[in-house]
């Protein structure tokens, strides 16, 4: 039995619907995104980390370089 028929669909708009679908599910350029995305998003919770740590690790390091210069 031929599907096409019954649903009353002609050939170019399964063709339109195969291509629009192939359309959707392309993966050509996501992968560049995504690899942006987590860079990006990797980067700046490395800096955010960074200043984080050196708030709390300067005044340690002063402290001892202070009791340093007092020998």
């Amino acid at each position: 039995m031929n599907l096409d028929r019954f649903m009353n669909r002609s050939r170019r708009e399964d063709h339109v619907t195969t291509w629009w679908f192939r359309r959707l599910t392309e993966e050509d350029g996501q992968d560049l995104i995504e690899y942006a995305l987590l860079a990006s998003v990797l980067s700046v919770g490395g800096i955010l980390s960074i200043h984080a740590v050196l708030g709390g690790v300067m005044p340690w390091l002063d402290r001892i370089i202070a009791a340093f210069r007092s020998l």
